[in-house]
């Protein structure tokens, strides 16, 4: 398999040249990208970023017509898990300009992969991070490119290496502003260890955090032993990009990659937080098992809780609030929202006596009253008013039950 070349531009050309083996699970998220087009194929690297997306560059994803997706894999020829996608798949950045290498970011979608400790996804920086120049920071690069410029494949282990971040202004005095922007990363590449052809595509992430900063982008078309800095691309620069296009966001937001805003389909989401303990104040509820996904639960009474509004007009409130409703069937919710809304992923709740949930109830837990399961996240409410007498509705966590697993861990 032949390395992609890191695009070179005037001093322009991505691989671990002279770097270290990558033990087992040491990198997760990495993934191995064999490409094919009429023309021939290419090898690049990758990062999951969510069970079904992938992160990559934009001159990987040019010109194939497909790519098989290597998980888990130390040895390049030996992962865990393979996927073939078509290029239909594949999201390349509408402005990518392979001259200058601007916008040198693709999304690959792909069936959805369940986690283990050898196939997870990285994190995204913050929205916070943005300001962030990074210069000064240690980063790992990682991928199966070159190991030499005068090596003639890619390698046939995982390599790494951690490297220092150096400031925009520094990578501008080898390749200029127009390539150097403040949407590129650069590291010093001193002895010659760098990246190289075949790492192209792969992440860049903080020694410090594990979090995703940088895809492999740019060498000096001096060589990868050269000493003039690699580039990749930003993230942080990216970062509504990926979301408008996958429904990605912070790494610690997991939100549904099919959610609708407009028919309110798989409105659902998980939050990572670090680790609490429990007590007598805070504890986990459970969710259903999987042989509840047959049950209409119409006609049981469950628990709905929040600190929302405590009526159309008023404010949110000070203290957090609960009421007892009963369940009715998805036919009789339909009636008020029809079924592009009230689907069979949703649970409604009748609302008599002016009794509902109401903005800022929003995401919260519908339970069941006679074995506190938690059926439901707070979704919507009619646009006639929370008052108005009209069904309320919740997502409904059973089918579910496998996203949440497959992003968490949690099993139901």
């Amino acid at each position: 398999m032949h390395p992609r070349d890191l695009p070179v531009v005037a001093s322009i050309q991505g691989r671990i040249t002279n770097g270290l083996p990558a033990s087992v699970g040491q990198f997760p998220y990495q993934v191995g990208l064999s490409f094919s087009s009429s023309s021939g194929g290419w090898w690049c690297g990758g990062s999951i970023i969510d069970n079904s997306w992938v992160l990559t560059a934009a001159h990987c994803t040019s010109g194939a017509s497909s790519v098989t997706i290597n998980y888990g894999a130390t040895v390049r020829t030996s992962p865990k898990l393979t996927q073939t996608v078509a290029s239909s798949q594949f999201i390349q950045h509408a402005s990518y300009n392979s001259i200058v290498l601007r916008n040198d970011i693709s999304l690959i979608k792909t069936a959805a992969v369940s986690f283990t400790a050898e196939i997870n996804k990285v994190d995204l920086p913050a929205i916070a991070s943005s300001y962030s120049t990074y210069a000064g920071q240690k980063a790992i690069a990682s991928g199966w490119g070159k190991t030499s410029d005068s090596a003639t494949g890619v390698a046939s282990t995982l390599q790494y290496e951690i490297f220092n971040v150096v400031s925009v202004e520094t990578c501008q005095s080898t390749y200029g502003s127009l390539i150097a922007s403040s949407k590129v990363i650069c590291i010093a590449t001193p002895n010659k260890v760098s990246t190289c052809n075949g790492d192209s595509g792969g992440p860049l992430v903080l020694e410090s955090s594990k979090v995703l900063i940088g895809v492999t982008s740019f060498v000096s078309s001096d060589g990868c032993e050269s000493g003039a800095p690699a580039g990749f691309t930003r993230v942080t620069s990216y970062l509504d990009w990926i979301k408008e296009n996958s429904g990605v966001t912070n790494g610690n937001f997991i939100q549904h990659a099919n959610y609708n805003s407009n028919t309110l389909a798989n409105d659902i989401s998980l939050i990572k937080i670090p680790s609490v303990s429990f007590t007598g104040y805070i504890n986990k509820v459970q969710l259903p098992s999987i042989a509840s996904s047959y049950s209409t639960y119409a006609g049981q009474s469950a628990i709905a809780s929040g600190w929302g509004k405590t009526s159309d007009s008023g404010s949110v409130a000070n203290y957090l609030q609960y009421l007892t409703f009963n369940i009715i069937s998805v036919a009789e919710c339909q009636k008020t929202y029809g079924s592009a809304v009230a689907s069979s992923n949703v649970l409604c709740i009748a609302t008599p006596n002016q009794k509902s949930t109401c903005q800022g109830d929003s995401g919260g837990p519908l339970v069941l009253a006679s074995n506190k399961v938690l059926v439901g996240v707070t979704s919507f409410v009619s646009s006639s008013g929370c008052q108005s007498g009209l069904p309320s509705g919740f997502t409904r966590v059973t089918s579910y039950l496998a996203w949440i697993k497959t992003n968490s861990g949690i099993s139901y």
